[in-house]
């Protein structure tokens, strides 16, 4: 079976790319994971207001809310250290000639920057929502409130 044209353009760009010079593109604009900056910009308080008053549903609402933020955190950091690695070999055919236009750089970046925002904002509201969970349940633990039991 002929693959399609997408996948076709995008197989000859993987064969013809310069490799060694895509590479040092990437070690040159993105630093690995370790080394990528919190955000300056993120303000993780901003959206305290979002949280529920009663202080038992907000700290329920937190642990959802980490939870899903965590799983994003670890997603975005396995794709973007996959990317920096891998290089073009890391991307479907559809990021390449889609994303990318068919540029390597062009591809590399579509992906790398939305990534790299991701992981700076991570690391700026993860421990921030950590903080306050930890607070909100001391705050709870200290007041005597307690979870329902239904029997």
């Amino acid at each position: 079976m002929a693959a399609d044209p997408i996948t076709a353009a995008a197989q000859l760009i993987r064969e013809t790319h310069d490799r060694q010079a895509l590479h040092a593109y990437i070690d040159a604009t993105f630093e690995p994971y370790d080394d990528v900056p919190p955000s300056t910009i993120v303000k993780p308080d901003s959206y305290i207001q979002d949280f529920p008053l009663d202080l038992d549903e907000r700290i329920k609402a937190m642990e959802v809310r980490l939870g899903h933020a965590e799983i994003r955190a670890v997603r975005s950091k396995m794709r973007y250290e996959e990317i920096r690695i891998g290089g073009l070999d890391a991307l479907n055919s559809r990021e390449i000639m889609q994303n990318g236009s068919g540029d390597p750089k062009l591809a590399i970046n579509a992906q790398l920057l939305v990534l790299h925002s991701h992981i700076t904002s991570d690391k700026v509201v993860l421990p921030r929502y950590r903080e306050l969970l930890a607070a909100w349940r001391a705050e709870r633990d200290s007041a005597g409130h307690q979870i329902a039991l239904l029997f």
